[in-house]
């Protein structure tokens, strides 16, 4: 399962974001097999990749929102006159992606090197899976996905086809909030957008379906993933991600981009005894 996490206030563990257009369509035989093709890429993701290293840089924004307006659209992000102003912050990081799983490392927070921070215990939205997991977790048979036609269209300059698609609670996304603890399993909704010649995943969105009283009121995510070459050869990899969550009171927005990927070696040194044999 894909994690998204507001530390101090929220837990989440999900990789959610872009709500479902009620403009959607059952597949034609050929959208049908566009979406297999891109399924099989997407269940040997992660296998298919190699071990690699790159950093990860998160923008973060706090403030305040109008409790009055609701939903995606209702989402104001400029704080209102009564509340505190935005703050930001920027958190480097080095993602270690060793054995088919991802390893994460603080490097420095607004420009200030730190040890022993924790990706998991930093300020505001955290997230993390977007190396394979957020695909896993919507083509896996077993998440009961249902994908429908939306659209053709264009990103990163290539045309590509874009498929609604919705996971429902039995195979949802894990959501805790803190203080106090609370815990459900909620469904999402969003969008994929497949490449038109390659058939691989470019863009994941997707949103969370919270109740109405659980105190996160609104998460979403995007990640955007382009060809990245490491060590002479081409791979599908993150290269931006965006999450905004509402808890009522205030606004996280992280903008997260990926960059300097090159391959992991693990590095071995074999020492030999000098001293004399007797």
């Amino acid at each position: 399962m894909n994690s998204v996490h507001i530390a101090t206030v929220l837990l989440l563990v999900s990789t959610r974001a872009l709500g479902v257009s009620a403009e959607t369509h059952e597949l034609t035989v050929d959208q049908a097999k566009v979406l297999q093709a891109a399924r099989s890429l997407a269940l040997d993701y992660i296998r298919g990749l190699p071990d690699f290293i790159c950093t990860q840089v998160t923008h973060r924004d706090v403030s305040g929102v109008n409790s009055a307006s609701g939903g995606v659209t209702g989402i104001d992000a400029s704080p209102p006159p009564s509340t505190t102003a935005s703050l930001s912050s920027v958190t480097e990081e080095r993602i270690t992606f060793f054995d088919r799983t991802e390893n994460y490392e603080v490097i420095s927070i607004d420009g200030h090197k730190v040890a022993r921070a924790r990706h998991l215990e930093n300020e505001g939205a955290i997230s993390a899976g977007e190396f394979g997991t957020a695909m896993r977790d919507i083509f896996d048979p077993e998440s009961h996905t249902v994908f429908n036609w939306e659209k053709m269209g264009k990103l990163h300059g290539r045309q590509a086809y874009v498929f609604a698609f919705y996971v429902p609670a039995e195979r949802g996304a894990l959501v805790t909030h803190r203080n106090p603890d609370q815990q459900i399993v909620v469904p999402y909704a969003g969008r994929i957008f497949v490449d038109s010649i390659t058939n691989d995943v470019m863009r994941i969105t997707s949103r969370l379906d919270l109740p109405p009283r659980f105190p996160i009121q609104m998460a979403e995510r995007m990640v955007d993933y382009k060809q990245t070459t490491i060590a002479g050869k081409n791979y599908y990899l993150p290269s931006h991600s965006e999450v905004r969550m509402n808890d009522g009171s205030n606004l996280y927005v992280n903008s997260i981009d990926f960059k300097d990927y090159h391959k992991f070696v693990v590095e071995s040194t074999i020492h030999y005894d000098s001293s004399p044999q007797h």
